[in-house]
């Protein structure tokens, strides 16, 4: 029994030397689990723990995803010894930036005192990287005013996390520059990095990125591709896509050879300029680069084309892109969907709505949605019911748009009937009619006798606070001159003329028909002795209804 002591010591002693070295092997291997399974063993075994193995173990843990280990670790130490090291500290205040939890390294700052330890620029920086991930950029200023009130000094580390901390948009421009000015007075010089996180948050002000690009290239440092990819943002954004091949021009000069990011957010800029032929120059140059193009790439080229108004040159893109086993999604064959909508190519459309089951791809409301509105065009109201249809049997969802565009295309095919079941239909629904909705129910309302319909469209179009719009007045106008007499027509006129929207050309005229049917002359003449009040020119149509009036 005497023995026994020095035997435990003994034992100690030689895991106290054994266990820093097995730590370090796991933490060099990334086996975090196993430097904690080490760790847990030792401390029964040991009186103290040692600080040096923590630190490793702690280090492990934050390298991955488990960082709360690293925390856990800390107060393992803290309640065993009471005092842990400032590596210690720096190691769990960098497990809190990995881990995006800005309060637990805010927290863990404000106990440094109790543990008799003083910030240095690591744990600052830690925390500065934190609050940045937080985007946490008020409480980010703020401990940079502290440091340089009180230390330390911050160094561009420092800068680029508070520059990092700022909102995308022009709103940060100003402090962007007002940060830089600070680096530049107390002679900290910016990095790529810093020059690359002040681009990225002036994305939507071009002038500002100008002026950094300028300063790079005249002072340094050197710009690199990412540099020059987070200009582009910019321009991809504001579909500055003149100012996009300009720099991809200036990457040339400088001897940089674009990546796949370059070339898809310039395609992108052309895209949204409507610069289609750009957009496939940029995609050829791809070869050249040596680069291999995407689903971005070829997207975003499609895209190009469909707001051209090119849509053979989106189809040929989706069947290259098809060809060459690009990888494709339902957003490409979307965008051709729409690209040929937009040129009332229905044919097409259906073609590459049919070709998506083909790829194994299942259409999405979006793809419905395009294809009703390719009916519209065409006034297929048939085929746009269809596929009202189809996508609820399918289980998707249906959208507004769904429903206002099956009910625009009744009505320009004189379906009205169609179109007005479908509008009652959304009552049973969680869908909530907007003005264009609205709008083609009071069209169809016109095309027939039935005014009731129009009223009960109107009432339920003020109920849930929409305001009139013009197309809505004209054809409500249009409905009650057909199913009132002329009279009881203006009647019900004086109750929406109290509403937002006078009577428009359409409106008279409509009106002034309805008097030449029923031969009131006198109340036609009236009508057009309005026009000059509202600030309206007659048009033939409505002499020609004034004269068979009076004729009659």
């Amino acid at each position: 029994m005497a023995q026994a002591p020095s035997m435990m010591s003994a034992n100690a002693g030689a895991l106290k030397e054994v266990l820093p070295r097995s730590i370090t092997e796991c933490a060099n291997s990334k086996d975090w689990a196993q430097a904690l399974r080490l760790l847990r063993e030792a401390e029964h075994g040991m009186a103290a723990l040692d600080v040096f193995s923590v630190n490793i173990a702690m280090k492990a843990c934050s390298s991955t995803q488990h960082w709360r280990h690293s925390l856990s670790l800390l107060e393992l130490l803290v309640n065993r010894q009471g005092q842990p090291d400032m590596i210690t500290v720096n190691t769990a205040l960098s497990a809190c930036g990995r881990g995006k939890n800005w309060q637990c390294a805010v927290s863990l700052m404000l106990r440094l005192q109790s543990f008799t330890l003083q910030a240095d620029f690591v744990s600052c920086n830690s925390v500065m990287s934190a609050l940045a991930k937080g985007q946490q950029w008020v409480r980010t200023f703020h401990l940079l005013d502290c440091m340089l009130h009180s230390g330390p000094t911050p160094d561009v580390i420092s800068y680029n996390s508070a520059l990092d901390s700022l909102p995308e948009g022009t709103d940060s421009s100003e402090l962007v520059l007002q940060l830089l000015a600070q680096m530049d007075s107390f002679h900290v010089e910016p990095s790529v990095i810093t020059f690359n996180t002040c681009l990225r948050v002036c994305s939507s002000s071009l002038e500002v990125q100008e002026r950094l690009l300028v300063r790079m290239r005249c002072q340094g440092p050197t710009p690199n591709v990412r540099t020059y990819n987070s200009a582009l943002a910019a321009c991809r954004n504001s579909g500055s896509w003149h100012q996009a091949l300009l720099l991809l021009g200036m990457m040339h000069q400088d001897s940089l050879a674009p990546d796949v990011i370059t070339c898809n957010t310039v395609i992108g800029a052309c895209a949204e300029g409507r610069q289609w032929k750009w957009a496939l120059e940029v995609l050829c140059s791809f070869d050249r680069f040596g680069l291999r193009r995407d689903l971005i790439s070829g997207s975003s080229a499609i895209t190009a084309c469909s707001n051209a108004g090119q849509w053979e040159h989106a189809l040929s893109l989706l069947w290259k892109m098809q060809r060459e086993k690009t990888v494709l999604d339902v957003g490409a064959f979307n965008t051709a969907i729409s690209a040929c909508e937009r040129s009332q190519e229905w044919e097409q459309a259906l073609a590459v709505f049919l070709e998506m089951w083909s790829c194994n791809l299942r259409p999405d409301i979006i793809s419905y949605n395009a294809m009703i509105s390719a009916c519209e065009k065409a006034q297929l109201w048939e085929l746009a019911l269809h596929f009202l249809v189809s996508s609820r049997a399918v289980g998707l969802e249906s959208t507004i748009i769904t429903s206002s565009s099956v009910i625009s295309t009744c009505e320009k095919a004189r379906e009205w009937k169609i179109g007005l079941q479908v509008f009652a239909e959304l009552h049973c629904s969680a869908l909530r009619p907007d003005d264009v909705t609205f709008n083609s129910a009071l069209s169809a309302c016109s095309q027939c006798t039935f005014w009731s319909h129009a009223m009960a469209v109107l009432q339920e179009r003020q109920d849930v606070g929409l305001q009139m719009e013009q197309i809505g007045f004209d054809a409500a106008v249009m409905a009650a001159a057909q199913g009132l007499s002329v009279r009881q027509a203006v009647n019900f006129l004086d109750g929406l003329n109290k509403a937002i929207v006078q009577l428009s050309l359409t409106g008279y005229n409509a009106l002034i028909t309805a008097c030449a049917a029923t031969s009131e002359w006198q109340l036609a003449s009236s009508f057009l002795g309005d026009l000059p009040q509202a600030m309206l020119e007659p048009d033939v149509l409505t002499h020609a209804a004034v004269i068979t009036a009076c004729r009659r």
